[in-house]
């Protein structure tokens, strides 16, 4: 079975919800992905979606 990428996983979020959980989202991607997903998430927050990211990378929920 082929794996999902992690801009794969975000595609839900385009779906009605109120909340969004993201179990390390950039994890292993690439600095061009990662600046396109966070483009995308910030787009969401502004929507009103509330995003639960999970990170280990201290940073990164803060950008």
């Amino acid at each position: 079975m082929p794996t999902l990428s992690a801009r794969d996983n975000i595609a839900p979020a385009a779906l009605p919800q109120k909340a969004l959980l993201l179990d390390e989202p950039t994890r292993g991607v690439d600095v061009a992905t990662k600046l396109e997903m966070q483009a995308l998430l910030d787009g969401l927050a502004v929507d009103g979606l509330t995003i639960l990211l999970i990170s280990s990378d201290v940073s990164e929920p803060d950008e």
